[in-house]
């Protein structure tokens, strides 16, 4: 049964809604909708996992959902689980065997990117213990570490580069590919001043690098500050010799 113009079975309305024991009982009826797919290609497990409903998610498992189907932006449900940050529910997916946690959406984001996005940190420790690949850019160009800076996660980043998933303390966090923006240039561009300070003390060899920013010009960390009017960056740089 079809409703409307988003081809939503009753099943991803139970998920969406959070909805629990009418859900087990619509699958009860009829088992094979636990993949149905609407206009988007998402199934009940990427709503559930969108809504972070544990639940949901259990009763979705039990019935033989598929957990590495992808929708149209090319997100699998643990995409959603990471967005969502619930923890719970990311650690219910990785219990699966084989579950492809690297998967890439269309922005060529993994979970993992997702979720530093996010500045979900918790998250971020869950997929690293799940086999979460620490490598790997978006489209944009952006590493985990960059994205942990975009979001403004102190903690996260700290932890990121301090427990040796990222550079060394007192190494370069910029790797071979230069002209992609680093997490220096994403704390300057945000506005995120504790996170500039902690990445200049960690890595103070970024302070003057170049990097691409929307496949445009070459800016330092100090223009992007600049472009932002972030004057509490642009005064730290210019006294840490920008």
């Amino acid at each position: 049964m079809h409703h409307g113009a988003h081809r939503m079975e009753p099943v991803h309305f139970a998920c969406e809604l959070q909805r629990a024991e009418c859900l087990e009982l619509l699958l009860q009826k009829s088992p094979t909708a636990v993949n149905a797919v609407d206009r988007k290609k998402r199934t009940p497990l990427h709503i559930a996992c969108a809504t972070g409903d544990l639940e949901c998610v259990q009763i979705l498992l039990k019935y033989g959902a598929d957990v590495d189907c992808k929708d149209k932006s090319a997100e699998t449900p643990l995409h959603k689980a990471a967005r969502r940050g619930s923890k719970e529910v990311v650690l219910q997916l990785c219990e699966r065997e084989n579950l492809a946690v690297n998967r890439r959406n269309k922005r060529q984001q993994t979970p993992l990117l997702v979720a530093a996005e996010e500045g979900h940190a918790y998250v971020v420790k869950a997929l690293l213990r799940c086999g979460a690949i620490f490598s790997g850019r978006t489209t944009d160009g952006l590493d985990v570490c960059a994205m942990a800076a975009r979001s403004g996660d102190l903690k996260l980043l700290e932890f990121l580069v301090m427990d040796q998933h990222a550079a060394p303390a007192g190494q370069s966090l910029i790797d071979d590919l230069p002209n992609y923006s680093s997490a220096m240039h994403e704390a300057a561009s945000a506005g995120h001043v504790e996170c500039v300070e902690f990445l200049h003390v960690v890595s103070p060899g970024d302070l003057d690098t170049r990097s691409r920013r929307h496949g445009k010009a070459l800016y330092t960390p100090l223009m992007c500050a600049a472009m932002g009017n972030h004057v509490n960056i642009v005064r730290y740089l210019l006294s840490a010799g920008a």
